[in-house]
């Protein structure tokens, strides 16, 4: 309990930009279309424009990170780190991210989620983050939720943008600018920008004497948007992007490398059209993601562990995707949704390595095998509000060029008990195809099967004015459960679908303004079992899910110092968790649990004029030692200090 004395005593404190979303705020995650959030029985948290720019210096994945049910290892480990998103209990991969409403994907990578990396937060003007299972709207990979990217558009002035600079701790210098132009039926948007960054070692040095070298970030990124509006009815658009970013690597838990190195990039281009007619209104996407993965180990510094003296891994991945749906309002409380999808995947994968032993080479994979195509039908049909009750009721035909149809549904009722208590409830079924990765790669399996999920849970609201709660109870049960099952004989391991997982918890938020203070805090706890079946067809336990914590607390308390100024405070408690990683010296896996850890940050701000903004933070305060993941470093004090302009 020792650990939860900090969290406890702060827990009536108040803090920041990170209101919980309003019933009136206008959502679009939730159903697909333009919805105010008390329309929706769905668990869902809105990182609006204002919440982006009052927290300058963080990263998307820290601003993430401090949203209930979500936990981002990663946020914390040196810059270029993956940023993996951890969903109520659910690892990485089961949590589908958009943006602008179209899914992005890794197909070449193990679990097939998008890189948060790629995305900076200079190039969004929201996020809106979705719990719970969602693949009847959104298909495969949204089995434990949605986070939508929205990204920077023209607005109604005709001239608008903003332009950030920060240094820190580590030399890291960061820059971004966006401009948005609106004329005469034009929009334009361009945003760009980049990092440099030293950096800290990613492996944790359990010596204590800091002997490992530091892991950097270099990173790029170029948006732009264009649209017209044609009369009153049609609205088209294009849209590109690049990002690239190299960073060091460490041969592995608690293993220094000076010598390894990664470099990303991904491209995407898309365009789409809107058209209005009546009380409908239909939609065209298209969208091409085009991803470069390459890890070069040029091995001037070999790791005492390391079985190789030069490896070089490359990975590309593919995807297209079409969209068409309709939105159609039948009535003042009713509204459908309807419309079908084609997404087409595929991947070319490479591996070479070179040890006392002579060269070695897999088979490369080649992107006119390793690929895969899913078309999907769905409908979705809302009811707004009826003497205080709502609902939604969807249904989605999956059908994948692997494997058989898939159904899923979902079913999603609310009702208002007076102006400030609302009582919802959710029930939905899940959907995940395995990565072209688990299926083609050297240790791929084609007989693998979907896995699937059922999701439950039920929620409280309560607003009296300046006071808002959440309390949300989840349930997840997910069949033929991804699993690495090793073997003695080459290729030494393969995907299996052995595991069974179920996942269950507490979501409490609350939200709190008084006397010039903000107190946003919430608390999630996660339990779960995972099992595996034995040869005679019975399920046993084989433990509990790892890397999740039973108990997170976040806590954020803002206060408006004057008129130009304002500061905040953040606590991020992390319980103990259960973790596993592969000892290469020992040839075997260690399992241990790793303990809890409190991390303090502060931000502040000064308007010295009504268009700039000097802005600084601190994280980790009290320069807590500690492993975010088993054999990585947790970042230790860092401070950044800025200026931002917005015209």
């Amino acid at each position: 309990m020792k650990h939860w004395l900090p969290a406890i005593c702060l827990a009536g404190l108040p803090a920041a930009a990170y209101a919980q979303t309003t019933l009136s705020e206008v959502v679009v995650t939730a159903t697909r279309t333009p919805l105010r959030a008390g329309q929706t029985a769905k668990p869902l948290s809105v990182l609006s424009d204002s919440l982006l720019q009052a927290r300058p210096a963080a990263t998307l994945s820290q601003l993430l990170g401090s949203q209930p049910g979500l936990y981002m290892p990663g946020s914390n480990l040196s810059p270029g780190s993956l940023q993996a998103v951890y969903m109520r209990g659910a690892t990485s991969g089961y949590t589908l991210v958009l943006l602008d409403g179209l899914p992005l994907y890794d197909v070449s990578s193990v679990e097939g989620n998008f890189d948060l990396n790629l995305m900076p937060v200079g190039a969004l003007e929201r996020a809106e983050i979705l719990k719970g299972g969602q693949s009847t709207l959104y298909g495969s990979d949204a089995m434990a939720g949605v986070i939508h990217l929205i990204s920077r558009k023209s607005s109604e002035k005709p001239l608008s943008g903003l332009a950030r600079l920060s240094y820190g701790s580590f030399h890291t210098l960061r820059a971004d600018a966006s401009v948005q132009l609106e004329q005469k039926g034009w929009g334009l948007s361009l945003s760009g920008g980049g990092e440099g960054s030293r950096g800290f070692s990613s492996a944790y040095d359990v010596s204590a004497k800091n002997k490992f070298e530091a892991d950097g970030l270099q990173s790029r990124y170029l948006r732009g948007r264009v649209s017209r509006q044609l009369g009153s009815r049609w609205q088209l658009y294009g849209t590109a992007a690049y990002t690239r970013y190299r960073a060091g690597l460490d041969a592995g838990t608690y293993t220094d490398d000076a010598d390894f190195r990664a470099a990303v990039s991904t491209l995407q281009a898309g365009a789409g059209a809107v058209l209005r007619a009546g009380n409908s209104r239909w939609h065209f996407n298209y969208l091409f993601t085009d991803t470069h993965r390459r890890y070069e180990n040029d091995s001037m510094s070999v790791a005492s562990t390391a079985t190789s003296r030069y490896s070089l891994e490359h990975y590309r991945a593919r995807t297209h995707l079409v969209e068409a749906y309709l939105e159609r309002r039948l009535s003042a409380r009713w509204q459908w949704l309807a419309g079908g999808d084609l997404r087409w995947q595929n991947t070319d994968q490479d591996y070479v390595s070179i040890s006392a032993y002579g060269p070695y080479r897999t088979l490369p994979l080649k992107a006119a095998v390793a690929q895969a195509r899913t078309a999907s039908l769905y409908s979705n049909l809302i009811l707004s509000e009826l003497k205080g009750f709502g609902s939604a009721f969807g249904i989605r035909l999956n059908n994948h060029s692997l494997f058989s149809n898939h159904l899923t549904y979902s079913l999603n009722p609310y009702y208002r008990v007076g102006n400030h208590l609302r009582l919802t409830a959710n029930l939905s079924t899940g959907f995940r195809a395995p990565s072209l990765y688990a299926l083609y790669s050297a240790y791929g399996n084609l007989g693998l099967r979907p896995e699937t999920a059922l999701t439950t849970d039920l929620g409280l609201e309560l607003s009296p004015k300046r006071l808002q709660l959440r309390l949300v109870y989840f349930h997840r049960q997910t069949r033929n459960g991804l699993f690495f099952e090793s073997l003695n004989q080459a290729p030494y391991g393969r995907y299996r679908n052995l595991n069974r997982q179920q996942a269950h918890g507490i979501e409490a938020e609350v939200n709190l303004q008084a006397g010039g203070f903000v107190l946003t805090a919430n608390h999630t706890y996660t339990a779960g079992r995972l099992f595996t079946r034995r040869s005679d067809g019975r399920d046993t336990v084989q433990g509990t899910l790892l890397r999740i914590p039973k108990h997170l607390t976040n806590l954020h308390l803002s206060r408006r110092l004057s008129g130009k100024a304002g500061a905040s405070l953040s606590l991020q408690a992390v319980g103990s968790r259960a973790d596993a990683y592969y000892d290469a010296r020992a040839f075997k896996s260690i399992s241990l649990t790793l303990p809890g850890y409190v991390l303090l940050g502060a931000d502040a701000y000064y308007d010295p004029r009504p268009q700039w903004r000097i802005f600084a933070q601190a994280r980790n305060l009290t320069n807590r030692r500690y492993e975010e993941l088993a054999g990585y470093t947790g970042r230790p004090l860092s401070l950044t200090a800025g200026v931002q302009l917005n015209y």
